[in-house]
C-alpha cells in the first residue's frame, strides 16, 4: 500500500510525501518457492516447489490438504491496426486445467509439490480454505524455446550461473586477523576461491560437498585497499552417463577492512536557537586532534534546500573507506562451450558506489542560505570557534562539519532554528504575466514571548497595483496570521520588488520579496534599412513603437559607410538565447573567442575581461564534454548514441579556434573528437554517389548520423575542419572532390576546397571553390539537408572563410550583397544565422575602411559620429518615440540600419501554416476540466497535441504557463504517480515516444525538442500555487534551423484560480 500526504503551505506550494506499507490480506499467506532456476522449468519433467504457510512475523504454520490447481496459458498473438497507435500487437488468453491434487505443511516446516509438466507457459494455484486466499505463481517448461520468446526479462535466457552464498564471520579485520568464509554452494564440486583487488592477491582450490563448508583466509599486511574481494566459483562436472550438464555456481562478497582506529569524534556546540542577522558561533571540539594539526570546515545550509534532494551530510571517513565497487570485468562463455550460445559480459551487481544522480537546478529569484567557513585550524587542544553570519533568514540551519588530520577523519552535524521575534514572509508566484491579477499570502507570526501591535505596509515602485497594503492588527504570542494581499501587474515589467515593512514594539522589519513581471506575448524584432546621401538628413521615428510594451523595447541603429551588419545584436541574441543543445551552447560561447574588451567597446557591448571570458568558455566546454559520446562524436542534446557528423565538426571547429585563441580546451576531448571526424570521413566517403542527389526528405529523416542526401556537406565541413589540422588525408579528399555533384550547398563545395588547399592540391581546391561560388542550396525551398543551414548563413560563412584564409576568387565580391539580399524583409534567424553574421561583421570590423562623418541628433542634442568601420547607437523607447536624427556631413553615401525589438501590447493572431497546436487541460484523474476555476493545491495535467504538416528533426515545443500554477518536474516530485489515461493515452508512455529528444521543466514554460512529425502528444502535470486571474499565454513550435516555419496558439484565455476563501473564488475559464 502507498499513501501520498500534501502539507500544503499559506502559499499554495505543497511539501509532498509518499509511504509504503505491506498488507497483509490474511493473517496466514501460501507462500511458493520455486525448486529451479528463476521461473523456467524443464520441460517434459516434473516442476518442483516448496510450500510454507506463514504470518507477518514469519512463523511457519501447518496446513492441512490445501488445493492446487496447475493451468497451462496459452497466448494467441495477432496484429491490429489503429488511428491513435497504427499496426501494434496484441493476444488473447486461454486456460487449460491441466492437473488438481493436494499439498500438506507441517507446523514449522516446509512442504513438497511436484507437478507434471510439458512445455509453454503455466500457474499454479494454492487455495488457503482457513483464509479463503490463493497464491499464484507464472513460470515457463522448455526454456530452450519458450522462454526465448515469452520470457524476455531473464537477461540470460537460461544460462545464468547458480548463485554461491557467501558469509564472513566478523564484520571487518584487520591486519593479521584470519577471516573465516563460509560458503554454501547450491551443488558439491570443485571451489576456487580468490581474493581480489587491482589483481588476483590471495588464492586456494577447495573441495566442497553440496552442505557447504568453512575456509580461513589469512589478512595480509600489504591489503591497504578498500575494494577487496572474495570469489569464488564452484564447478560441477558433467557426466554423460549420469546425463548431468556441467554447472557453475558464482559468489562474491566485500572484505572489510577495520579503519576505526581513523575515525575522529567531532562535537558540535551551538545555540538551539537564534534571530536572524546576527553571527552563529560554533564551538567544535575534536579530542582525538589534540597536539596535532588538524583543519576543519564548517558549513551552514537552509534545510529546506537540502529536502530537495534528500542531501546527506558529508562523511570524509565513510568517503574514503567505504567498500568500492569490484573493479574486475567477468566474462562468462558457459552458453558458447555448453550450450553454443553467444558469450555474454558478465552483468554484476555487486559492490556500492551507486552512480552518480543528474543535477537538478533549483528556483532563481529566491535567497539561499549556503554559508562556508573555509578551512579552520584546530589549537592544540582540538578546538576551535567559527562564526558565520546569519542573514534575513527564518527556519532551520543544519551544520556541518568535516575535520582532517594526518590519515584521520571525521564529521558532525547539528541543526539550529533560525526565527526572529516577529517573523514575516510573502510568498509571491515564480512570475507575474502584465495584466495577473494575483492575492498574495502574507504570513506574521509572533515568537516574541508576549502581545504585540502590528503596524504592517506593502509598496512598490515600479508600477505595481497593490491593494490592503497598510494594516494594524495584534498578535498573541506565537499566534500567527495570514493576510491575502491582492497584486495588479500595473506598469511594472522586469524584475521589481515588493517591499514589506512591518513595525511593533518589539522590532522594526523591512524585507524585499523580489517579483518578476513578463510580457505574455511572444518578442517580435522589426528591421528598417536606410540610405542617406551627402549633406542629406533622416529622422528615425516611430511614435507607437510598432505596438510594442515600451519597458520592453531594445533598439540599436547602426550606421557604416558600408552595407551593415549589425553585429550587436545579432551577439546579443546568441547571449541571450533561452536553450542549450550541443549548437546552441556552442554558438552561444563563439563570441567571447573572439570579442575581447576592445571590440565589445566597438560594437556597443558589455566588456568581460580575459579571465571572465575564460570562466564561461571553460563551462560551455565542460557542457560540451559532456554531450560526447566515447567515440568522440556529439549530440545534440546528450543522447550519446544519437549522434552527428555535422554537429561533431561545427564543434571541433569551435575547440580549435578557442584553443588558437588561447583558452584552454581538454586535449583529450579534442582529441577524440577529431578522431571520430577522421574515421567518419573515411567510412562515409564510400556511402556517396557520383551524380548530383536529389533532395530527399525520407533519407535524411531515417540518417540522423550523416544526413542521409545530405551527406557530401556534412563530410566536406569534416574534411576542412581536420585540414586544418593537417589531418585530412588527400586520397579521401580527392574521392570526395569526384562526388562534388552531390553537393546540396555552394558552402560544402568550399569547406571542400579549403581542405584541399590546405592539404596541397591546388588545382582540385580552385575548381571546388569557383563551383562552390556560384552554387545556391538546392531542394524546396526550406529543404533541410542536415548541415544546418541556409544561403544567409552560407553567403556569409563563404565570405568569412575566404577572408580568413586570405583568398579572392572571382564572384567573392557579390557575397556581401548576396546576404544583405536575403535579410531585407526576415525578421528571425536561427543561432547558425546570427553566428555567422557576428563572424562577417567583425570581420568588416577588422578590415581597413575609409573614414566616413555624420551626425547624431537627439533630444536637441547633437553629437559627432563616424570614423572606421560601423557605429552602434543604442536607442531607448523615449528616444526612438520622440525621434533622434541622423545627418550625413561626409561626402560618401551612409547606410543606416535600425533593429528594434519588444513585445506587443495584444496578442498575435494565431499561425497554423506549419503546426497545428492544441492545449488541452484536464483533473489529476484524467477527467477534462471544463470551465470550472481551479484551486489552490490541487494539480491538473496538460496536453498539447501538436500536428505537424512536414518532417522537422529540430523542432522546438515550448508552453507558456499561466502564472498562477507552477510544474511539477516527475524527476523531484515524490507522490501522485498514479496510473491514468487521457483519451485512451497514458500519458507517462506518450512522454516515452522515443522521437522526443529532451524535456524542460522552468518556471515559466514546459520546453520539448522533438522530432515532429505527424500529430504527437505531449503531457506535463502543474500545481495550483497562488489565487487570482491570470492570462494563459500562447503555445508555440517552430524548427530551430528553420525559424520562419513556426506555429502559434492560444492566448486568448484567463486562468481563474480559487482559494476557497469567499470574494476570491471566480467562476469560468
Amino acid at each position: 500500500m502507498r499513501a501520498t500526504l500534501s502539507l500544503l503551505e499559506s502559499g499554495g506550494r505543497p511539501v509532498i510525501r509518499s509511504i509504503e506499507r505491506v498488507f497483509w490480506p490474511a493473517p496466514v499467506l501460501v507462500g511458493l518457492r520455486p525448486m529451479f532456476v528463476g521461473a523456467y522449468a524443464r520441460e517434459n519433467a516434473p516442476a518442483e516447489f516448496e510450500v510454507v504457510r506463514a504470518n507477518a512475523e514469519a512463523v511457519l504454520q501447518a496446513g492441512t490438504a490445501l488445493p492446487v490447481r496447475l493451468f497451462r496459458e496459452d497466448r494467441q498473438y495477432y496484429w491490429r491496426f489503429d488511428d491513435q497507435r497504427g499496426w501494434h500487437s496484441g493476444f488473447s488468453e486461454g486456460n487449460e486445467l491441466i492437473a488438481t491434487t493436494q499439498v500438506s505443511v507441517p507446523a514449522g516446516g516446509r512442504g513438497r509439490l511436484s507437478l507434471p509438466v510439458k512445455y509453454g507457459r503455466y500457474r499454479v494455484e494454492v487455495f488457503d480454505p482457513e483464509t479463503g486466499q490463493t497464491t499464484r505463481f507464472r513460470f515457463y517448461a522448455g526454456w530452450r524455446f519458450y522462454a526465448g520468446w515469452s520470457a524476455k526479462d531473464d537477461e540470460t535466457q537460461g544460462v545464468r550461473p547458480d548463485r554461491v552464498a557467501l558469509k564472513l564471520d566478523k564484520p571487518a579485520y584487520k591486519a593479521g586477523d584470519t577471516a573465516r568464509l563460509t560458503i554454501t554452494p547450491p551443488h558439491a564440486g570443485e571451489a576456487l576461491i580468490t581474493v581480489e583487488g587491482e589483481r588476483g592477491l590471495w588464492a586456494r582450490r577447495l573441495t566442497i560437498g553440496a552442505d557447504g563448508g568453512t575456509i580461513a583466509i589469512p589478512i595480509d599486511e600489504a591489503w591497504q585497499r578498500h575494494d577487496l574481494y572474495i570469489a569464488v566459483m564452484v564447478l560441477r562436472p558433467g557426466g554423460k552417463d549420469e546425463k548431468v550438464t556441467p554447472a557453475r555456481a558464482l559468489g562474491l562478497v566485500h572484505l572489510p577492512l577495520d579503519r576505526g582506529s581513523r575515525k575522529l569524534t567531532v562535537n558540535l556546540e551551538a545555540a538551539a536557537k537564534m534571530e536572524p542577522e546576527q553571527p552563529l558561533k560554533v564551538k567544535i571540539s575534536v579530542p582525538e586532534a589534540k597536539g596535532q594539526k588538524t583543519l576543519l570546515t564548517l558549513s551552514a545550509v537552509d534545510v529546506g534546500i537540502l529536502n530537495i534532494t534528500r542531501f546527506a551530510s558529508p562523511d570524509p571517513f565513510a568517503f574514503f573507506f567505504a567498500k568500492l565497487r569490484y573493479g574486475a570485468d567477468a566474462y562468462d562463455i558457459y552458453g558458447r562451450v555448453i550450450e553454443k550460445m553467444a558469450g555474454d559480459r558478465g552483468k554484476l551487481k555487486f559492490g556500492g558506489d551507486a552512480g552518480p544522480q543528474p543535477t537538478r537546478s533549483l528556483p532563481k529569484k529566491i535567497r539561499l542560505v549556503d554559508l562556508f567557513s573555509g578551512p579552520v585550524m584546530l589549537d592544540e587542544n582540538g578546538q576551535a570557534e567559527v562564526s558565520l553570519p546569519v542573514p534575513d533568514f527564518n527556519g532551520s540551519l543544519r551544520l556541518m562539519a568535516v575535520a582532517a588530520s594526518g590519515e584521520r577523519f571525521g564529521w558532525q552535524e547539528a541543526e539550529v532554528t533560525v526565527a526572529a521575534p516577529l517573523i514575516v514572509e510573502l510568498a509571491t508566484p515564480r512570475f507575474l504575466s502584465v495584466g495577473d491579477r494575483a492575492v498574495l499570502a502574507l504570513d506574521v507570526q509572533n515568537l516574541a514571548g508576549s502581545a504585540q501591535q502590528i503596524s504592517l505596509a506593502v509598496s512598490n515602485s515600479d508600477g505595481l497595483l497593490i491593494q490592503d497594503g497598510e494594516q494594524q492588527f495584534w498578535l498573541q504570542d506565537q499566534q500567527k496570521r495570514t493576510l491575502r494581499i491582492p497584486v495588479e501587474t500595473g506598469s511594472a515589467l522586469g524584475l521589481t520588488e515588493l517591499q514589506v515593512r512591518v513595525d511593533s514594539q518589539r522590532v522594526t522589519i523591512n524585507r524585499r520579496f523580489p517579483l518578476q513581471v513578463q510580457a505574455p506575448t511572444p518578442r517580435q524584432s522589426v528591421l528598417e534599412r536606410l540610405s542617406i546621401a551627402p549633406g542629406e538628413s533622416v529622422e528615425v521615428r516611430d511614435a507607437e513603437l510598432r505596438g510594442f510594451l515600451r519597458d520592453s523595447v531594445a533598439a540599436t541603429l547602426v550606421v557604416s559607410n558600408q552595407t551593415p551588419i549589425d553585429v550587436r545584436n545579432a551577439v546579443q541574441d546568441l547571449l541571450r538565447y533561452p536553450y542549450g543543445c550541443a549548437e546552441q551552447t556552442t554558438s552561444s560561447a563563439y563570441p567571447h573567442v573572439f570579442i575581447d574588451q576592445t571590440a565589445a567597446q566597438q560594437f556597443g557591448l558589455k566588456p568581460f575581461t580575459q579571465a571572465e571570458r575564460a570562466q564561461m568558455l571553460d563551462k560551455a566546454i565542460a557542457r560540451l564534454a559532456g554531450m560526447q559520446a566515447p567515440n568522440g562524436a556529439f549530440s545534440l542534446w546528450g543522447n550519446l548514441s544519437e549522434y552527428q557528423y555535422w554537429l561533431s565538426a561545427y564543434i571541433s571547429n569551435f575547440l580549435i579556434d578557442a584553443r588558437e585563441q588561447g583558452f584552454n580546451v581538454p586535449p583529450a576531448v579534442e582529441k577524440r573528437a577529431l578522431e571520430f571526424l577522421l574515421k567518419g570521413l573515411q567510412e562515409g566517403v564510400a556511402g556517396l554517389p557520383t551524380g548530383a542527389v536529389t533532395y530527399n526528405e525520407n533519407s535524411l529523416w531515417n540518417d540522423n548520423r550523416y544526413a542521409g542526401s545530405g551527406r557530401f556537406a556534412v563530410l566536406a565541413y569534416g574534411a576542412y575542419v581536420l585540414a586544418r589540422q593537417g589531418k585530412a588525408p588527400l586520397s579521401t579528399l580527392r574521392q570526395l572532390a569526384e562526388s562534388q555533384a552531390a553537393a546540396p550547398s555552394g558552402l560544402a563545395l568550399v569547406h571542400l576546397g579549403l581542405a584541399l588547399k590546405l592539404m596541397g592540391d591546388e588545382a582540385r581546391a580552385n575548381e571546388a571553390i569557383a563551383a562552390g561560388l556560384i552554387k545556391r542550396r538546392a531542394g524546396p525551398l526550406h529543404a533541410w539537408w542536415g548541415d544546418y543551414g541556409s544561403n544567409l548563413r552560407d553567403w556569409a560563412l563563404i565570405e568569412v572563410l575566404l577572408d580568413k584564409h586570405q583568398l579572392t576568387p572571382a564572384g567573392r565580391a557579390n557575397l556581401i550583397n548576396q546576404v544583405a539580399a536575403e535579410m531585407v524583409g526576415r525578421r528571425y534567424y536561427s543561432t547558425q544565422e546570427k553566428l555567422a553574421l557576428f563572424l562577417l561583421g567583425r570581420s568588416f570590423a577588422t578590415d581597413t575602411a575609409s573614414d566616413w562623418h555624420g551626425e547624431w541628433l537627439s533630444a536637441g542634442k547633437t553629437q559627432a559620429i563616424g570614423g572606421q568601420g560601423a557605429q552602434y547607437l543604442p536607442l531607448s523607447a523615449a528616444q526612438l518615440a520622440a525621434g533622434v536624427t541622423i545627418r550625413n556631413t561626409g561626402d560618401e553615401r551612409l547606410f543606416a540600419e535600425l533593429n528594434f525589438a519588444g513585445n506587443p501590447l495584444s496578442m498575435p493572431a494565431e499561425r497554423r501554416n506549419d503546426f497545428t497546436l492544441q492545449r488541452d487541460w484536464f483533473t489529476a484523474e484524467g477527467k477534462p476540466l471544463g470551465d470550472r476555476p481551479l484551486r489552490v493545491g490541487e494539480t491538473a495535467i496538460v496536453r498539447l497535441r501538436v500536428q505537424s504538416a512536414g518532417r522537422y528533426a529540430n523542432g522546438l515545443v515550448v508552453d507558456y504557463i499561466p502564472a498562477g500554477v507552477e510544474i511539477e518536474n516527475a524527476n523531484l516530485v515524490q507522490g501522485e504517480q498514479s496510473v491514468l489515461t487521457i483519451d485512451g493515452v497514458d500519458p507517462r508512455q506518450a512522454m516515452q515516444n522515443s522521437n522526443i529528444q529532451h524535456l524542460e521543466f522552468r518556471d515559466d514554460r514546459f520546453v520539448v525538442a522533438a522530432r515532429l512529425a505527424g500529430t504527437m502528444q505531449f503531457f506535463y502535470r502543474v500545481r495550483v500555487v497562488t489565487p487570482g486571474r491570470f492570462v494563459v499565454p500562447p503555445t508555440y513550435a517552430e524548427d530551430m534551423y528553420q525559424p520562419q516555419i513556426y506555429g502559434l496558439a492560444g492566448g486568448d484565455e484567463t486562468l481563474l484560480i480559487s482559494d476557497g476563501r469567499e470574494g476570491h473564488a471566480a467562476s469560468g475559464k
